[in-house]
């Protein structure tokens, strides 16, 4: 009975020992390890800092997508779920976007959607221009003009990245989510000061199958010619109601119905029309 005893005083001791042992061993590593804090923890984009690793973003937001350039009028190349890391390698010059390393490509992530640590060195990226698309459904084509082949279409508001523009003829080359090809450089704004364009005037392209040139702003004047889609007209004035267009057309000068037409519209004034 004595060495029994004996022997579960001996386990009790030794099993209170090895439990104070390991509680030593995590207090040592709880103190030693490199700690996630916010230097930031008031702003919406919040900074962390990690010592070991070089710069990167942790995803706080539970999708983040990735996009294949600086704006959410680009494409989509992937997304993170909430607490991945990614590598940091440059950033937007508005200091609102992230360009990031992933499992799927290089692409940009937008800050509030990340905590950020170690960026102090991080470079601007390497961006290049940008055109965003500002009328309707722009056709995207294979080569530049009107009469080449439509390979797609991109919608207001996308964004694409310039690779060259055409000084006579106004059209850019893009790259965008289906590769490369030419878009009218008139239906859209570029950030692009090195490319030597030519100036804008007020134009309207037909953006349906083909359209009515009439004498007057209403359906009820006469059609003067049938123009078909993808020709540019000048535009010369506009209805009071500025629903119809005064183009010069193959045909003379007439007016056509605005929802048939793209255009820039910070560059046409408003012309008052006897009704």
């Amino acid at each position: 009975m004595n060495m029994k005893m004996h022997h579960l005083r001996f386990s009790t001791r030794a099993v209170f020992a090895v439990f104070a042992a390991l509680f030593v061993v995590f207090s040592v590593l709880s103190a030693s390890a490199p700690a996630l804090a916010s230097s930031n923890p008031g702003s919406s984009v919040g900074h962390v800092a990690q010592e070991g690793i070089g710069a990167f973003a942790k995803v706080t937001e539970r999708i983040a997508p990735v996009w294949a350039g600086p704006g959410r009028g680009f494409w989509a190349i992937g997304q993170l779920r909430r607490g991945q890391l990614v590598p940091v390698v440059g950033v937007s010059s508005d200091g609102q976007w992230w360009q990031v390393n992933t499992t799927f490509g290089m692409g940009f992530v937008w800050a509030p959607q990340v905590q950020t640590g170690n960026t102090g060195g991080v470079p601007t990226a390497n961006i290049p221009p940008i055109a965003r698309i500002t009328q309707g459904l722009v056709t995207v084509r294979e080569l530049p003009g009107p009469d080449a082949r439509a390979i797609g279409s991109l919608s207001r508001g996308s964004q694409v990245f310039i690779l060259s523009g055409s000084a006579s003829t106004g059209w850019l080359r893009i790259q965008w989510h289906f590769g490369t090809g030419w878009i009218n450089g008139v239906l859209a704004e570029t950030n692009a000061t090195s490319l030597s364009l030519p100036a804008r005037e007020p134009r309207a392209i037909v953006n349906a199958g083909s359209v009515n040139v009439r004498t007057g702003p209403s359906f009820l004047f006469s059609s003067i010619g049938t123009v078909p889609g993808g020709v540019s007209m000048r535009i010369i004035g506009r209805s009071r109601d500025g629903i119809w267009l005064q183009v010069e057309s193959p045909f003379g000068v007439g007016k056509t119905f605005e929802y048939n037409a793209v255009y820039p519209p910070s560059s046409i004034r408003a012309k008052k029309q006897s009704h």
